[in-house]
């Protein structure tokens, strides 16, 4: 017998949605902690905050082809992206003068998008 799924309404989706975005801008604070100043996100305004959430570097996640003849199994995709990400949350690298070292993926996620975000934000706003 199937387990009876539950369905979700919209107030528990706005309430996870909330919850991801400041899971998200956690990382990023402590991120900016790491390669400098943690205070550079309470000078940010409201506006500056939400332009670097909605900036984010999305994680990398493997696709498959459209092409038939490239086209991969959705379980070896799975595995493919499953290896991925333990490649990339288990390589760590060396950042800042002090040689902090943090995963490629907290690198690609979160660091990146620091530096997409001051190198094109206009300075007035943020």
């Amino acid at each position: 017998m199937k387990k009876k799924e539950k369905k979700v309404n919209s107030q528990q989706l706005k309430q996870e949605e909330i919850h991801q975005k400041n899971c998200y801008l956690q990382r990023i604070k402590a991120m900016m902690e790491i390669l400098g100043d943690a205070s550079a996100y309470d000078c940010l305004s409201h506006a500056g905050v939400e332009l670097l959430y909605l900036g984010r570097i999305r994680p990398v996640k493997l696709i498959s082809s459209d092409k038939p003849d490239l086209k991969v199994s959705k379980s070896d995709l799975n595995k493919m992206n499953e290896v991925l990400n333990q490649l990339l949350h288990g390589k760590l690298i060396s950042i800042n003068p002090e040689k902090k070292q943090i995963s490629l993926y907290d690198y690609m996620c979160y660091s990146e998008t620091i530096y997409f975000f001051w190198r094109h934000a206009d300075k007035g706003t943020v």
